[in-house]
C-alpha cells in the first residue's frame, strides 16, 4: 500500500488545497511572459516584478522544458495594474505576451467597470447586425 498524500485521495480537500497553492487577494494581475531557455530565472523574474512594488504571488513554468525551446512562464502577483509590471518585465528583457487583471473592467462579463455601458452597445450593435 503507498501513501498518498490526503489532497489526492479525498476530492473534498481539493479546494482547501487550491486555496493553500493559490491564496485570495483583491488585487492581482496574471501576466504570460515569454523568454529564451537560456534566459529564464526565477529570481529575476521575481525583481522585476518587485520593481513596481508588487510581489509574485505564483510561478507557473507552463512550457519549454524542452532543449533549446523557448520558455514560457506565467506570474501570478498582488498588483492592481499588469502594464506597470509588464513594463519593467520589459526592461529586463522579457517578453509579455498576455495580461489580466482583478481590476474593474478587466474582465469582459463584468458590468462594473468605467467601459461597461459602451461594451453592452456594441454587442447590442453587433446583435442587430448579425440579425
Amino acid at each position: 500500500m503507498t501513501n498518498i498524500p490526503p489532497a489526492y485521495n479525498q476530492p473534498a480537500a481539493y479546494p482547501a488545497q487550491a486555496e493553500r497553492l493559490f491564496p485570495r487577494v483583491m488585487d492581482w494581475s496574471v501576466l504570460t511572459v515569454e523568454c529564451a531557455a537560456g534566459q529564464y530565472s526565477a529570481s529575476l523574474l521575481s525583481r522585476a516584478v518587485e520593481d513596481c512594488d508588487a510581489h509574485v504571488l505564483n510561478l507557473n513554468v507552463v512550457s519549454g522544458l524542452a532543449l533549446g525551446e523557448p520558455s514560457v512562464v506565467e506570474l501570478r502577483v498582488n498588483h492592481r495594474n499588469p502594464e506597470l509590471v509588464a513594463r519593467s518585465l520589459e526592461r529586463y528583457g522579457y517578453t509579455v505576451t498576455s495580461v489580466m487583471s482583478s481590476a474593474p473592467g478587466s474582465d469582459p462579463d463584468d458590468d462594473s467597470g468605467p467601459d461597461a455601458v459602451a461594451r453592452r452597445r456594441v454587442n447590442e450593435l453587433i446583435r442587430l447586425l448579425n440579425v
